[in-house]
């Protein structure tokens, strides 16, 4: 500037302040004891600069300061220079039309853009195709995250617990654990407690197999005859009737057999019918061995002689997985109320169920499109988030390109027009700390 200087002076704790001083008149600045004494004008070119060394004065290290503020000064001026002239080289002398104030927002959008659910190359990206692209998804996932917290809300109330903090993935984890429960037998209300649900998966691993074996047997004889077919004599005295002399024997066992026959009809090979009569019996007697602790473990499963394995299998593994699902959050007692009541399958908790699973697999699918990080790590408030801040984002860019799009004779990408709005913040700033006019004043 015109017959100014800059100076430095310490201050009490030893950092280093700028201050103005005026060159056309003596000036004096204290520092404490020391006393700095500019005697006269400020030299004239060429001429010679005394240093007296005496115990009052500028000490040797404080000379970085001054060499550190000059040089900020002269990056500063080179700042401003290549501002305007970038500026005027994208919109020739109209630039000081590039809207002001913009600058900010157009650093803070970038660092959304590139950084969120949906990453931006900037640098690459056209402003008009961004849009179109990145708008309507920004509203879908808007709508998405408040259909998700109000179904979430609902299902939660069901269940007895707070799932607000829940990712996307957890959700549809604890929404399909629910549905599986509306479509398997109603779970022991034990099972809802996890120690007893181990216990029972381990009893049905010892069992299992035993119980469905004697299922399938009962239910191959059950095709073809009544549940009388306990009663024929060879089964209940456990006669031998395969031995070839044993012909009576069988002969009254065809005739048992005819009688209890759901068609009236003889069985087509009574050897291997009575094979199978006896195999069921010895199952259905080691099924009867462990039924004290089939049905400690299995509650109402094992209400029947021949508990349904398969049923108690699914239902046991449903309540398992929502238990896993929601973790620390799980409510036991509020779980065994609705085991008790067969309230899985109510509208309370499958409509919010099945809401939610359809909402997050419709959400995700179009997200991993975008290639960016996984969509199911996300909560529905950050997803609302995210949406609101994007679409702040997205105006900015439109603001941009409107604006401009008048006064530059090419097409800016979406990093170049925030560039733009950055360098036009700048310039009138350093414009008004070299005490400049500002540029739409001067601009030619």
């Amino acid at each position: 500037m015109q017959g100014e200087a800059f100076a430095a002076t310490e201050g009490t704790g030893g950092n280093v302040g700028a201050v103005w001083i005026e060159a056309e008149s003596d000036a004096r600045i204290d520092a404490r004891a020391d006393i700095v004494s500019l005697d006269g004008c400020a030299p004239q070119p060429g001429a010679a600069v005394a240093v007296t060394t005496r115990s009052r004065g500028w000490r040797l290290g404080d000379l970085s300061a001054l060499v550190a503020v000059a040089q900020l000064w002269s990056e500063a001026q080179e700042q401003l220079a290549e501002d305007e002239a970038n500026l005027y080289r994208t919109y020739g002398p109209r630039w000081p039309l590039v809207p002001r104030h913009h600058g900010g927002l157009a650093t803070q959008a970038n660092d959304i853009l590139t950084t969120g659910i949906v990453p931006v190359r900037t640098d690459g990206a056209d402003a008009v195709i961004l849009l179109q692209q990145l708008e309507s998804f920004v509203t879908y996932t808007k709508d998405i995250a408040t259909h998700v917290r109000e179904q979430t809300s609902l299902l939660g109330e069901g269940l007895g617990t707070d799932l607000t903090g829940l990712s996307l993935g957890q959700l549809r984890r604890v929404s399909v654990a629910v549905l599986r429960l509306a479509d398997t037998p109603p779970p022991n209300p034990a099972w809802c407690r996890p120690a007893a649900a181990r216990a029972a998966a381990v009893a049905l691993a010892a069992f299992g197999e035993e119980i469905r074996a004697a299922g399938a047997v009962h239910h191959h004889l059950y095709e073809e005859f009544t549940d009388e077919v306990w009663d024929v004599s060879a089964v209940r005295s456990q006669t031998d009737t395969d031995r070839w002399w044993r012909l009576a024997a069988r002969r009254r066992a065809r005739a048992e057999l005819t009688e209890v026959s759901r068609t009236g009809r003889p069985p087509a090979d009574v050897k291997a019918t009575m094979a199978t009569l006896r195999r069921a019996s010895a199952l259905r007697d080691d099924v009867d061995s462990s039924w004290s602790s089939l049905r400690g473990h299995l509650g109402w499963f094992a209400d029947t002689r021949l508990p349904d394995a398969d049923g108690a299998a699914h239902s046991l593994a449903a309540i398992q997985e929502l238990n896993d699902a929601l973790g620390d959050r799980v409510n036991v007692e509020q779980l065994i109320e609705l085991a008790a009541a067969d309230a899985f399958v109510c509208e309370e908790l499958t409509g919010p169920g099945d809401a939610i699973a359809d909402a997050v697999a419709a959400w995700s699918g179009l997200a991993r499109r975008f290639n960016g990080p996984d969509p199911l790590a996300f909560t529905a408030p950050e997803l609302g988030q995210w949406a609101i801040v994007t679409a702040q984002s997205l105006e900015v860019v439109r603001v941009l390109k409107e604006t401009t799009a008048s006064l530059r004779p090419s097409v800016r990408t979406v990093d170049q027009l925030f560039d733009d709005a950055v360098a036009r913040d700048r310039v009138a700033q350093l414009r008004s700390l070299f005490g400049l006019e500002p540029a739409e004043e001067s601009a030619g």
